[in-house]
């Protein structure tokens, strides 16, 4: 029998073509459904926005639009894109197609049929750089007419939507081992109280438990156990040295239900018993509110020596970008970051405080050091930031942001500066009370967030540094009567249940959901309670993202300020 041969192998590609890149800068043009009669005949649409605000309706939800947000987008739904008044959208739509090959009997003929976006959603913030320069010089590219150029044009084209649709395979796929390994370890810092096992652990990795196993020791010098141990311990010091709970309560709130075996893991670890670290620790407790070195002196001295032009600022960045300064490293915890300071700090690299990379700090010749939290200089960190540069660690520095902005000025000259930004905040923080005054009266404000623990919170007064002192401080919104009753003293973030919402008499709701959070916030959304509150029957509900309602500097605190006002004084 004739063997009969082997049919070719044939791939039948997809092919992206550029169509119009648009930059849009005033309301009415935004108005006009921006790429609407192109987008009838095409795929998709990149919206890239590069100044002011505004909003995005789709699929009967409504996206707020910023500076640095990147979206690309499928025609499968109609949308809406409107700009802000006060501060005009601006940012660029490029309209492209998507096509599918086909096989062609003849080598004349190359069938194609239009194909969806295999890929949407919004694109990392680590690449917004990357992406702005590519952006831009394709529209700048526009006018340049000739062959050659349309074909470096759509070579350029394709390596943007390349990196995009990389990045989008790397987040939906999660198959790359390194990766999965360093969620797991951020899942393990920011929830160290829940009972983690090396099974549970590679299951959520993608991995076998030996190879989960085998691949963390490389990474880390630790086993899985030993590391979630240490991190146990080094929230238990922090808890021990700045509150006054028990050791019993400190215990279980770092995952050890019992006393006696939390106290021979701790000694295990440090060497010393709990009680027996306090005392050894308070003693030094006053001097780490003040410089470690004596080439600063004392807070009171005044400005510091010249030369401080360099600075590290961790978690301190809003404070340095008020007062003039970029800092040479910007603070991270694991995948977090205050991303709404990104139009300020283009260009600076990440330091994560989990892991502090010194080789990363010498490499940045810093002038001064900043640390934002006390636990960053433990266990001999301290000693090694400054045989780098002179180190200032702050005790308390969310207790009072003016009070904090001020030390930083002083310790890096701009105290004049620093006076002139209170006042300013101040002006700005009393015209937004007044219209919200005129605007909803007493009505009832309360601030719920649905965190990476999968906890309902509750925050409530003016110790909450994040946000209390905002809202019902300096813009005066009232606080439903269950947010006096659970969260207005010292315990001012109360977890609550969903069926407590019946309680909360608020008329309107601010809702900050964390990534790792919104699959089970949208579980509880489903529910009555939530769908029968007064609130949410009259869409005043607001979601508002982390970063910025989840830290104490002045830009956010005047963020908040804004998303208040867009939120309460806009209703039509």
């Amino acid at each position: 029998m004739e063997a009969q041969s082997a049919k070719p192998v044939t791939e039948k590609p997809l092919a992206f073509t550029l169509r119009q890149i648009r930059y849009i800068e005033t309301a009415s043009e935004w108005a006009d459904d921006p790429g609407t009669e192109v987008l009838r005949l095409t795929a998709g649409m990149l919206l890239f926005i590069t100044g002011g605000k505004g909003h995005l309706r789709r699929n009967g939800r409504t996206e707020r639009l910023f500076y640095g947000k990147c979206l690309l987008l499928s025609r499968n739904a109609p949308m809406e894109i409107s700009s802000d008044a006060d501060a005009p959208l601006k940012g660029y739509v490029v309209v492209f197609d998507v096509f599918r090959i086909e096989d062609s009997p003849s080598l004349e003929t190359f069938p194609v049929r239009r194909e969806a976006v295999p890929f949407e959603g919004e694109a990392l913030a680590e690449r917004f750089a990357e992406i702005e320069r590519t952006i831009v010089g394709l529209h700048e590219g526009m006018k340049e007419r000739g062959e050659l150029q349309r074909f470096n044009r759509q070579l350029l084209f394709q390596k943007l939507l390349g990196t995009l649709w990389e990045d989008a395979e790397r987040e939906r796929a999660g198959k790359d081992s390194t990766l999965a390994i360093k969620r797991t370890i951020e899942q393990m810092e920011q929830a160290c109280d829940e009972q983690w096992t090396r099974d549970r652990l590679a299951e959520l990795a993608g991995l076998s438990p030996w190879h989960y196993s085998s691949l963390f020791k490389k990474m880390t010098g630790k086993t899985p156990t030993d590391y979630l141990t240490e991190t146990r311990v080094n929230r238990a010091k922090e808890k021990l040295l700045w509150s006054d709970a028990r050791i019993k309560d400190i215990a279980q709130s770092v995952g050890y239900s019992n006393e006696f075996y939390f106290s021979s893991r701790f000694k295990q670890v440090t060497g010393v018993s709990p009680t027996e670290f306090v005392k050894q620790q308070r003693g030094r407790s006053i001097a780490r509110a003040y410089p470690f070195t004596p080439q600063l002196g004392s807070p009171a001295s005044g400005v510091p020596q010249a030369g401080r032009g360099r600075v590290i600022g961790l978690f301190f960045e809003d404070y340095l970008t008020v007062l003039g300064l970029k800092p040479v490293l910007q603070f991270a915890w694991g995948t977090y970051y205050q991303r709404y300071l990104e139009p300020f700090l283009s260009g600076v690299n990440k330091l994560n405080v989990n892991r502090i990379d010194f080789e990363a700090v010498m490499r940045a010749e810093p002038d001064l050091i900043l640390l934002g939290f006390p636990d960053w200089a433990e266990e001999g960190r301290f000693d090694r930031f400054t045989q780098i540069a002179p180190t200032y660690v702050f005790e308390r520095a969310a207790v009072d942001w003016r009070e904090t902005l001020r030390t930083v000025g002083r310790l890096t000259g701009q105290s004049a500066r620093a006076e002139a930004s209170i006042r300013r905040y101040e002006v700005l923080a009393a015209a937004a009370r007044k219209q919200l005054e005129q605007a909803i009266g007493r009505e009832k404000v309360a601030l719920l967030r649905v965190d990476r623990r999968k906890r309902f919170l509750l925050y409530g007064g003016p110790q909450t540094c994040y946000t209390g002192p905002v809202l019902y401080g300096d813009l005066g919104l009232e606080p439903p009567e269950l947010v006096w009753e659970l969260a207005w003293g010292e315990r001012s973030i109360r977890t609550i249940s969903p069926d407590m919402l019946r309680r909360l008499d608020a008329d309107h709701l601010f809702v900050v959901i964390d990534e790792e959070g919104r699959d089970q916030a949208r579980q509880w959304m489903n529910g009555e309670s939530w769908r029968t509150h007064p609130a949410v029957r009259r869409g005043q509900v607001y979601e508002v993202s982390i970063d910025v309602w989840m830290s104490f500097g002045m830009i956010a605190h005047e963020r908040k300020i804004d998303d208040v006002l867009n939120a309460l004084t806009c209703r039509a």
